[in-house]
């Protein structure tokens, strides 16, 4: 028999943790509340409000609202005592990480500083999803793509920023609030990879391979592979020189233009597609640029 206070520790169990572990993701935002297509009906539009704050949900169209413990007993179709035991085994808890930065990574000029990351959870600050649509990206490819990462320095100041995870764990974290804009642990590349892809597009930012998918309009039909600085790209050559394409999405800058060279020794299939943003330093400047009022 569980007591109150273990009953109250798991009715703490974030109900959007628990709904992206299930693979289903909010698909639009409607003031404090996440909105998704019913996990629990079928919907034509999204029409499950998740409350993260108050960690309640509320279904418009069934009437059924309440915590995360009444939520598992509809999806799984457990009774109270069964949605408490698998609440039970679902860890959700983040890992403290404690991370050195070098020089080059320093946080306000400080070098080697300790960064902490407290926490790691679904993109749900409205700071952080009025940057992203500040740079042209929907809550809907943000959510998809970016996490909420929150982290400390030195155990001193407490941040928070939009992550992006490079393939070794680490993650680029961008922000407009100030000591915002750093790299957290190993620098590498990240990639989204398409099964059986024989063609390959390469960003220089995160930001810019999110502005292509606002742009096209969908999701990559092709492995994509983002640099998340171009001093990375060495360490991406060994698998673009596989592809049988490489379409090219890199800044019209000398970096970029260098980038490109750099590409065409070890891969002469390139596509250059920076024609689409001529004129602007960067696929998001584009993007920002062509989502602005008049």
């Amino acid at each position: 028999m569980r007591n109150q206070d273990q009953i109250k520790t798991l009715k703490q169990i974030s109900i959007m943790d628990y709904l992206a572990n299930k693979g289903i993701n909010p698909s639009a935002k409607s003031g404090s509340w996440f909105m998704y297509h019913s996990p629990i009906r079928d919907d034509s539009k999204p029409s499950f409000g998740v409350n993260p704050t108050k960690n309640i949900f509320n279904d418009l169209g069934s009437g059924d609202k309440g915590n995360i413990i009444e939520l598992v007993m509809l999806i799984e179709s457990l009774n109270f005592n069964e949605a408490c035991k698998l609440l039970e085994g679902f860890d959700l808890v983040k890992e403290k990480e404690i991370i050195s930065l070098s020089p080059s990574q320093s946080l306000n000029n400080k070098p080697n500083s300790q960064v902490q990351i407290i926490a790691v959870k679904p993109l749900q600050h409205y700071a952080l999803i009025e940057y992203c649509q500040l740079r042209g990206i929907s809550f809907k490819v943000a959510y998809q793509y970016l996490k909420e990462v929150e982290y400390s320095v030195n155990n001193d100041k407490k941040y928070f920023g939009i992550g992006f995870t490079n393939d070794k764990g680490g993650y680029a974290i961008r922000s407009k609030l100030k000591g915002g804009k750093i790299n957290i642990g190993v620098q590498f590349y990240s990639s989204i990879e398409i099964p059986n892809s024989e063609s390959v597009m390469i960003f220089e930012g995160f930001f810019n391979f999110l502005s292509a998918i606002e742009h096209f309009g969908r999701t990559p039909t092709m492995t994509a592979i983002i640099l998340n600085s171009t001093s990375n790209l060495n360490k991406a050559l060994p698998i673009i020189s596989d592809y049988k394409k490489v379409f090219c999405y890199l800044d019209n800058d000398d970096a970029g233009r260098k980038a490109f060279e750099k590409l065409k020794q070890v891969n002469p299939n390139l596509i250059d597609q920076s024609f689409i943003y001529e004129g602007y330093n960067d696929f998001n400047e584009f993007l920002i640029a062509g989502t602005k009022p008049p």
